[in-house]
């Protein structure tokens, strides 16, 4: 060895052995440890010594990679890695893909460049599925058999991983972005593609499934984002159908995820009683998926097996109390996540679904024990508030919700009522009558607490509750009162609002200050006869009366407001004229309510209100079919009323109007430009008719139904010369032999629209429900549903429509 070298090794373990020379060596003893190591590996020329250094280099691997057993050691960790890597990346998915579709995955992640990803096919999903604890999440304690853990050679790549990192973090944190973007340009590192194809020396680990279900690898180049809670969607491409595990690594650190491709699709329904259904369907064609594998499991282990029939249909009956069968493979945690809930798995070769039911969808099962919480009551008091030293009155009616209907509670009851801070101001065991109701009474104290109180009815772990209020309170000393000579007006008449305030022994508020808004409203109406055919429209009626000084409408508009002062009787007249409906009143009336605010000299303040119905005649008129549903060619019988406002009937002169309704699709702007869709109400007028009611105020028309669509029959009452559209009824004409008509079109173009032919019907009848379809040429799974599936069936329908009949049974009642 020359002098020169003598001199330059000595210099160099000078610097090696004297870290403290450098003042920025403490902040870098993994850099220049680092550069040692390669140093002496380099000038030590026996095998011996290098073998004693990769000895080394192991022990400390070890050492530094060993997983902690608690959280103090890896506290001490923590602290023998100070240059420890912040950097950490997770992979989630959320649905499953169509073999025609581009299958991905999320990726979430800080501090990565790159990131190696392999793509496995699982060969038996089923069996890779029931060794997860948690079917929703793989993770570090998941343990699938083909886990293996890391061997010496691979846990000393991991470490020199670890020791590159450090240096790369060094030397990122001296270097600015802008500057290593200006080298990666320069040395030609700065490539287009996000995406480089991994060598068999990029393998640092070993796969988690077998290498020979490997698909696809490579390694993703990453781009620094800008906001932490970004992601990047990482593309699969197109895929056979099959489940995958995508694995992604970067040094010691890996994540998991599964995407599923599959052309199946599942539908399941379940019961309370342990009822449970799949309807197994092809996504692409919703054609039914006939002899498919269907496994249940519960707690990672089978509670119940079979094949779909030829409608795509498995039935089957989870057992109560049964002890699931152990299968081969499983994992056994019972603290798992997925212990508490159902897993439903459904494979046809590569063709795999899946999907959890939690335990609740099972509730009569719960530790193999029939669930009578579904308890049904009905608890009420002879009055909502009472003041301390009342005496409540209290009933109830109890019923369960069976499979086969409603069934009467008997035994004894356990009733509790507690005030507003829980305390318990009775408790009694009362016995059930035959009909399921019991009754008590209770004395609300002296000093009661105020508020709201809980009426509770248990019988085992079954409630049913209800409320009443307790309200300690002083009587105003004068009422105000709103009052209209009549209670319907017609439109260009002229009334008057009389407020009056009086003290409640007698004597009239007299020069008290007066504040008055007068607000319109809306008014739907029935008048006489069955309330139920007048809301056939869709509309909640209401009395022609109203609801007193208390109503309030809805959608309410100002249209005046004054102030005054009381006159010596203590009233105070407002003259107002009522305005001709608007265009976009359409048929409906108004209504008109004054609300008054009363301040008397002690300057309290009462409040009142009154109202009346502006009308735009004096008849009202309805029409209405018996049925709501029909076939082309059927003759609909079309029943009309007419009577004043109310409700006393009357014979009027009136059109029925027959309408073809259709909406159409447009597209319409929004303020800054872009487009939106949406339907257009658009009616064609078919045939018109007169007709005169009886002195019953009673009329029949038959009709002859056309074309397949949406009718609407409108009436148009002829009232001293003036024309006033009334209420109107609705057919739905069907067609079984072919579709509806190109120009229809419903409003819900993205759903299932189903229309009984009547509101309702008796054991032993028929129910013909039309569809109204979304596509043509639809395969329908079509169940009667109470709270179990009662029956199911399938159905293909050509075009955008079909009718289905529903028989009747005893069992479907009430």
């Amino acid at each position: 060895m020359s002098a020169t070298d003598r001199r330059r090794r000595a210099a160099h373990a000078g610097k090696t052995n004297s870290p403290s020379s450098d003042p920025s060596a403490t902040k870098r003893p993994f850099f220049f440890w680092s550069r040692w190591v390669q140093f002496r590996g380099r000038r030590v020329a026996r095998p011996a010594a290098y073998v004693v250094v990769l000895a080394g280099l192991a022990m400390l691997a070890f050492a530094a990679l060993r997983p902690p057993t608690d959280a103090g050691a890896q506290n001490a960790t923590a602290a023998q890695m100070p240059f420890a890597p912040k950097a950490f990346f997770s992979l989630t998915s959320n649905r499953t893909y169509g073999t025609s579709a581009s299958a991905r995955v999320w990726l979430n992640y800080q501090g990565i460049e790159d990131i190696d990803f392999r793509v496995y096919k699982v060969r038996d999903p089923a069996k890779f599925f029931r060794q997860l604890n948690d079917p929703h999440q793989m993770g570090e304690n998941e343990k699938p058999e083909n886990l293996q853990k890391p061997a010496a050679l691979e846990t000393l790549a991991q470490f020199k991983d670890y020791l590159y990192d450090s240096v790369r973090d060094y030397v990122r944190s001296q270097i600015s972005t802008r500057v290593r973007r200006e080298m990666n340009h320069k040395l030609g590192r700065d490539v287009d593609s996000s995406r480089r194809p991994l060598n068999v020396s990029d393998y640092a680990r070993v796969p988690l499934l077998n290498p020979d279900q490997l698909v696809t690898s490579w390694r993703e180049r990453l781009p620094e984002l800008e906001d932490e809670s970004d992601r990047r969607v990482i593309p699969l491409g197109k895929r056979e159908p099959g489940v995958y595990l995508v694995e992604a690594v970067n040094g010691g650190m890996r994540a998991y995820t599964v995407a599923i491709v599959s052309d199946m699709v599942m539908v399941n329904k379940t019961s309370p009683e342990g009822d449970a259904m799949v309807y197994a369907v092809n996504r692409r064609t919703g054609a039914p998926q006939a002899n498919v594998n269907v496994e249940m499991l519960k707690k990672n282990q089978i509670v119940g097996t079979g094949q779909t029939d030829g409608n795509g249909m498995f039935r089957t009956q989870v057992a109560k109390g049964a002890r699931p069968a152990k299968v081969e493979g499983a994992a056994d945690d019972e603290d798992s996540e997925s212990s508490s809930g159902y897993i439903v798995m459904a494979s046809d070769r590569d063709q795999f679904a899946i999907s959890d039911l939690d335990s609740f969808y099972f509730s009569q099962f719960a530790n193999g024990e029939e669930d009578d919480n579904n308890l049904t009551g009905y608890i009420y008091t002879d009055r909502p508030v009472y003041r301390p030293e009342h005496k409540v009155y209290f009933r109830g009616i109890l019923r369960r919700l069976k499979s086969s209907g409603y069934q009467v509670v008997n035994g004894k009851v356990n009733v509790t009522i507690t005030d507003p801070d829980d305390g318990k101001l009775y408790q009694h065991e009362l016995p059930l009558s035959e009909r399921g109701t019991f009754s008590g009474e209770v004395d609300v104290p002296a000093k009661a607490k105020l508020g709201t109180y809980t009426i509770n009815a248990q019988v085992g772990d079954a409630n049913s509750s209800s409320y009443f209020e307790v309200d300690e309170y002083k009587k105003p000393e004068y009422k105000v009162k709103v009052t209209t000579p009549k209670d319907y007006v017609q439109v260009g008449e002229k009334t008057r609002f009389t407020i009056e305030a009086k003290y409640f022994f007698g004597a009239p508020v007299t020069k008290a200050d007066v504040k008055y808004y007068i607000y319109r409203s809306s008014y739907y109406g029935y008048w006489w006869g069955d309330e139920d055919d007048s809301k056939q429209f869709g509309i909640e009626g209401e009395s022609p009366e109203g609801e007193g000084d208390d109503y309030y409408g809805y959608g309410e508009d100002q249209v005046a407001e004054g102030e005054g002062t009381l006159d010596a009787q203590g009233r105070l007249n407002v003259d107002f004229a009522v305005p001709e409906p608007g265009q976009d009143d359409g048929r409906w009336d108004s209504r008109y309510r004054l609300e008054a605010q009363v301040t008397d000299s002690s300057r309290r303040e009462i409040q009142g209100s009154g109202s009346f119905v502006g009308t735009r005649g004096e008849i009202v008129a309805d029409a209405f079919t018996s049925r709501y549903v029909y076939f082309e060619g059927d003759t609909a019988k079309i029943q009309v009323r007419t009577s004043d406002y109310h409700g006393k009937p009357v014979a009027a002169n009136l059109t029925l109007k027959f309408v073809d309704v259709t909406w159409e699709k447009v597209k319409k702007k929004y303020s800054d430009g872009t487009e939106y869709d949406t339907y257009e109400r658009r009616e064609r007028e078919i045939s018109a008719s007169d007709v005169t009611t009886s002195d019953h105020g009673e009329a029949s028309f038959d009709y002859k139904v056309g074309g397949p669509g949406y009718l609407e029959v409108k009436t148009i009452v002829h009232d001293k010369g003036k024309n006033i559209e009334g209420g109107s009824g609705y057919v739905w004409v069907a067609n079984n032999s072919k579709d509806f008509a190109s120009s229809y079109a419903y409003q819900d173009y993205g759903s299932i629209t189903l229309i009984p032919d009547k509101k309702s019907y008796q054991t032993g009848e028929t129910a013909h429900v039309l569809a109204l379809l979304p596509t043509d040429n639809a395969h329908l799974l079509v169940t009667t549903e109470l709270r179990s599936v009662l029956t199911s069936r399938q159905l293909n329908a050509t075009g955008k429509s079909v009718m289905i009949d529903v028989p009747i049974e005893a069992r479907y009642a009430p």
